[in-house]
């Protein structure tokens, strides 16, 4: 990445290179699949964000000041070949968002087109609307389908012995922009415990349960069943279910 150069350009054509701001004068290395956040404030952004990679981060004086309304990136090799280069606008926020500061755009797809509006989306609330250094919370693979729920593992014991203690519950929707809601139910139909409640989800999101009720105690043993409801913009509706075991020792 020596003499790489990342640039601030005007968002409407001609487009105009406004300041221009050099990455590193090491000969750094950026393995492939790797990360690499470019900031003035890592300690700021690790303070105000609470999933990030503290090792992908580059301390990088005067950066450009993009515009957080619209502008253009372009991102330039030490030669000065473009390697990308793209105009973005708050606009591509997630519609249903009141407040968009502080909330990262997120492009989706690695291999999808840079300038697509449809490749781009608000970083999901259930990480904090960033993950610095991290897997974008948006990010998506080739896939179809209304979702995935897996639990792991589909037995626990919430007795805090150290095995299988905690319930993961692991999400994955096939397109991003979905409100997403976990309800667990007892034997009964009762609802229990909402670990998730209409929040904005990632394409891949693992959350967990401990076993504790809405009331604040350790359920009962038996079978539970964990419910995800999820929709989209379009109004689409996805609804899982799946079974886990409650044991209680001793």
């Amino acid at each position: 990445l020596k003499d790489w150069t990342i640039a601030e350009v005007s968002a409407m054509e001609p487009y105009v290179v406004q300041s221009v701001k050099k990455l590193t004068n090491e000969n750094l290395l950026l393995a492939p699949g790797g990360y690499l956040i470019l900031t003035e404030t890592p300690l700021e952004l690790q303070r105000h964000y609470p999933y990030y990679d503290r090792f992908c981060f580059l301390d990088v004086d005067d950066l450009p000041d993009f515009n957080s309304t619209e502008g253009g990136i372009l991102l330039a090799s030490a030669g000065g070949d473009t390697l990308d280069f793209l105009v973005y606008s708050d606009d591509w926020h997630y519609p249903l968002l009141s407040i968009t500061k502080g909330v990262s755009l997120e492009r989706m797809r690695v291999t999808g087109p840079t300038q697509s509006a449809d490749n781009w989306h608000s970083a999901a609330a259930t990480i904090g609307y960033a993950s610095p250094g991290l897997l974008n919370s948006q990010a998506l693979a080739d896939q179809t389908g209304v979702g995935e729920l897996l639990l792991e593992p589909e037995v626990f014991s919430p007795d805090n012995d150290g095995k299988d203690d905690v319930l993961q519950i692991h999400l994955q929707f096939p397109d991003a922009g979905r409100r997403a809601t976990v309800a667990i139910f007892d034997p009964h139909g009762n609802e229990v415990a909402r670990p998730l409640e209409y929040s904005l989800a990632g394409t891949d999101h693992v959350l967990t349960w401990n076993g504790v009720g809405a009331n604040g105690r350790l359920v009962a043993e038996g079978v539970y069943i964990v419910w995800t409801e999820s929709f989209d913009l379009d109004g689409h509706v996805s609804r899982l279910k799946k079974a886990v075991v409650v044991l209680r020792k001793g």
